[in-house]
């Protein structure tokens, strides 16, 4: 090794350099190659055998693209294609659908919105209102039944079936998502339990009722509950996780109120709630 010192007229005083000959090879390290720390560099002066070129090509890769140590989620190994292709050309269709023909019609359109999601194949009974800011995933797996409404900004997240029964309410910022993943398994497939809101049930205002879920008759989910498990009939939940939080109360109808109902839904117009879904 051959040393050279020379004044650069610095305040430190004369600087060596060390030049080696042409046959040494200098050994590289993958702590130097990524922070260039003091134990980076003393590992250099030390004698270690040099990298192997494949692993020094793995020291430069971001950690985000490749598999760690001890995690067992694999991202990469998940099925990126998990429908028929049919229904991939009919999402397509739909969106565009939704962006224009579904836009045109003015707020209270509903026989136009009813009209529309027929041709995609879904079961929307005549006397079912949907409104204009709702956003479904998949007609064909979406079924509604009679004098039931769907309020504004609803989301219906149909990876799998969703089947809304009679005088039902979904008020505004609802969210049904009917899919999930196996996260016991590293490539999480993709699964679309059918899921399922009874009739007679009101989803107040930014309730989320989860895959697999079934709603029962009369039941009432309250604002922004997160429903993951089956409600039974007849109740009144809230909360995250929902629970029962008492039995719902059905007093006698007053007759001007059933009158003032019976006439909307002859009208074809969508009945006033205390949900704001009108």
């Amino acid at each position: 090794m051959k040393t050279t010192s020379f004044d650069v007229g610095s305040a430190s005083g004369p600087v060596t350099i060390m030049t080696l000959p042409s046959s040494a090879s200098v050994p590289t390290s993958p702590t130097l190659a990524r922070d260039g720390s003091p134990a980076a560099a003393a590992a250099v002066a030390s004698d270690e055998p040099a990298m192997d070129p494949a692993a020094a090509s793995q020291a430069w890769i971001p950690a985000s693209e490749w598999s760690r140590p001890g995690i067992f989620q694999r991202c990469d190994a998940t099925a990126q294609t998990p429908y028929p292709r049919s229904w991939y050309v009919r999402r397509v269709l739909w969106e565009l659908t939704y962006a224009t023909l579904w836009q045109l019609g003015w707020r209270k359109a509903f026989e136009w919105r009813r009209w529309l999601l027929r041709r995609f194949g879904a079961k929307v009974h005549d006397r079912a209102w949907v409104h204009k800011r709702v956003k479904i995933m998949h007609p064909w797996i979406f079924e509604i039944g009679a004098y039931s409404t769907i309020g504004w900004d609803v989301t219906i997240y149909n990876l799998g079936p969703v089947v809304i029964g009679d005088h039902t309410v979904l008020s505004q910022d609802v969210y049904v998502c009917a899919g999930t993943h196996d996260y016991t398994r590293p490539d999480l497939p993709l699964e679309r339990p059918r899921t399922e809101i009874g009739s007679g049930v009101w989803v107040c205002a930014k309730g989320f009722v989860g895959p697999g879920v079934k709603v029962g008759d009369n039941a009432i989910v309250g604002a922004c509950a997160v429903v993951m498990r089956d409600v039974p009939p007849n109740v009144i939940v809230a909360g995250n996780p929902a629970k029962v939080v008492r039995a719902r109360p059905m007093r006698p109808p007053q007759q001007q109120g059933v009158r003032d109902a019976a006439a909307a839904g002859a009208a074809g117009r969508a009945p006033t709630t205390g949900g704001g879904v009108q």
